[in-house]
C-alpha cells in the first residue's frame, strides 16, 4: 500500500490508453533536468532524499542520473562502475556480456529493461540498486535500468519498449510499481519480472520469490515463466484499471494513506499494522453489500472493517486476508473482515505482527469470478495501495493475463 504520499504513483489513468511516445534522444522523459528535479524535490519532501543520495554516493545511481552532471568515467571506483559497464544515457546503465542462463532464448539478444521506482520502500530501491546491478552482472544477464518519475511515465515507456521488441521488462519496487507495468504489458507476449523493493511486496511473495533482492534475481534467472491472473476494477466514475495483488474498501484505504505518510519509515509489516491501528482509531462504521453479477450466488452484506478483493493471499506486507488465494487459479477472493471492538483489536495485534494471520471467526470469505461492492457511505476503492476511484466498484478476474518470471516449481 503506497497511498497518497507517493503522489507520483497514485490514480494512474485507470485504464486510459497512453499513446506511445517516441524515445527522447537524451534517453527518456525522466532523464531531462526538469523531471530529475521533480524526483529530487519529491524525495526531499518525503524524506527519501537521504536514501537516494546515499545510493548516488555508493554507486547505486550514476551521478548524472539525478543531478544531470557529467557522468564519471566508467572505471572510476568511486561511483561503483566496474569494467564492462557503461552509461549509455543519463539514468541508464547497460551491462555487457553474453547471457549464459536459461533466459538466453527469451531475451533474444536484447537486454532486460528494469524500471526503478526510486522512492519505493522508503528509498529501498535506491539503496540497493548497486547490489541489483552487480547481481545481474554476476548472473551474466544484460540489463538496462531506467528511473521512472510517474506511473504514467512508466507505462508509456514500457509500451514503447514492447513496441521496440523488448522481451523482458521488470519492475523494481512494490506492488504499485508492478501494477503500472502489468497495465502496460496486458495484451502483449512480453515477459515480466518483479524485484521486491517496496514496502509490502505481497505479489512477489505469492510468486515464491525471496525477500532478498539478489536471491530473488537468482531465483528468476533459474526459474520459469508463469501465467498469472490479474483483477480488473471498474469504479463508479468510469475508471477501469488492472491490479495485481489486493484491493478493497474500508479501513485499508485509510491505512494506506498513513503507511505512505507518518509511518512510511517503519519496516515491513509493522508499518502496515501501525497504520491500520491509526486508521481504526478514526474509522467510521461501514456497511458493504457484495453482489455477484452473472451468477446465482447469494449476496453478502455485513458491517465490516474492510472488504478486500484479492488475487494474492495477503497484502500490507504479509497480512493474510485471503489465505487460500492463488495468483493463477482463475478466481478472485472476497474477504469481509468484521468490525472489531477495542479488546479484540488489542488481542489481535501480537498475532498480526508475528504471523500476519486473522482468526477464521473474523473473516467471511467467498471465491467468485466477478463481484460488485456497494457501500452505505462515500468510499474509495484501492488496488495495490493505489486509489482507483469511488464505490460502487465492480471487480472481475482476468485469467492468465500476463506472464511472470517465477522460481522453478519443484
Amino acid at each position: 500500500m503506497t497511498g497518497r504520499a507517493h503522489a507520483f504513483w497514485s490514480r494512474a489513468d485507470c485504464g486510459v490508453a497512453v499513446p506511445r511516445q517516441e524515445p527522447d534522444q537524451r534517453g527518456s522523459l525522466c532523464d531531462s533536468p526538469p523531471e530529475m528535479r521533480k524526483i529530487w524535490q519529491l524525495a526531499t519532501r518525503e524524506g527519501a532524499h537521504r536514501s537516494i543520495w546515499s545510493g548516488i554516493c555508493s554507486g547505486s545511481f550514476p551521478k548524472g542520473a539525478l543531478l544531470h552532471r557529467p557522468v564519471p568515467h566508467p572505471d572510476n571506483p568511486r561511483w561503483g562502475l566496474s569494467r564492462g559497464l557503461r552509461v549509455d544515457r543519463l539514468g541508464r546503465v547497460r551491462q555487457h556480456g553474453q547471457p549464459v542462463s536459461n533466459l538466453q532464448d527469451i531475451l533474444g539478444g536484447s537486454p532486460a529493461l528494469v524500471f526503478v521506482n526510486p522512492l519505493a520502500g522508503g528509498g529501498r530501491a535506491g539503496r540497493h540498486l548497486l547490489r541489483v546491478r552487480q547481481a545481474f552482472e554476476a548472473e551474466k544477464i544484460p540489463a538496462e535500468f531506467a528511473l521512472t518519475a510517474t506511473a504514467k511515465d512508466l507505462e508509456s515507456r514500457a509500451r514503447s519498449a514492447i513496441a521496440d521488441g523488448r522481451h523482458l521488462l521488470m519492475a523494481m519496487g512494490g506492488d504499485g510499481t508492478l501494477q503500472g507495468l502489468a497495465n502496460a504489458a496486458y495484451g502483449s507476449d512480453v515477459l515480466l519480472g518483479v524485484l521486491p523493493a517496496g514496502g509490502g511486496n505481497d505479489f512477489a511473495a505469492a510468486l515464491g520469490l525471496p525477500k532478498d533482492l539478489v536471491a530473488a534475481i537468482h531465483a528468476m534467472v533459474n526459474g520459469q515463466p508463469r501465467e498469472v491472473d490479474l483483477l480488473r476494477a471498474r469504479t463508479s466514475d468510469g475508471c477501469q484499471r488492472l491490479y495485481v495483488g489486493g484491493g478493497g474498501v474500508g479501513l485499508d484505504v485509510d491505512a494506506s494513506v498513513h503507511a505512505a505518510g507518518i509511518y512510511r519509515w517503519l519496516p515491513g509489516r509493522l508499518r502496515y499494522v501501525a497504520s491500520a491501528v491509526q486508521a481504526w482509531l478514526e474509522f467510521t462504521q461501514l456497511n458493504v453489500r457484495a453482489e455477484f453479477p452473472g451468477s446465482e450466488e447469494a449476496m453478502m452484506q455485513e458491517s465490516v472493517l474492510l472488504a478486500g478483493v484479492l488475487n494474492a493471499p495477503s497484502y500490507g506486507a504479509g497480512l493474510r486476508v485471503a489465505p487460500d488465494a492463488r495468483v493463477d487459479d482463475g478466481w478472485l477472493n472476497l474477504s469481509f473482515v468484521k468490525s472489531l471492538g477495542t479488546r479484540e483489536v488489542l488481542a489481535l495485534l501480537p498475532r498480526l505482527l508475528i504471523g500476519g494471520t486473522l482468526p477464521d471467526a473474523y473473516l467471511k470469505q467467498k471465491q467468485s469470478r466477478r463481484v460488485l461492492l456497494r457501500t452505505d457511505r462515500p468510499c474509495f476503492f484501492h488496488g495495490d495501495g493505489e486509489i482507483l476511484g469511488p464505490a460502487p466498484v465492480e471487480i472481475e478476474v482476468v485469467p492468465r493475463a500476463v506472464k511472470m518470471l517465477a522460481p522453478r516449481t519443484r
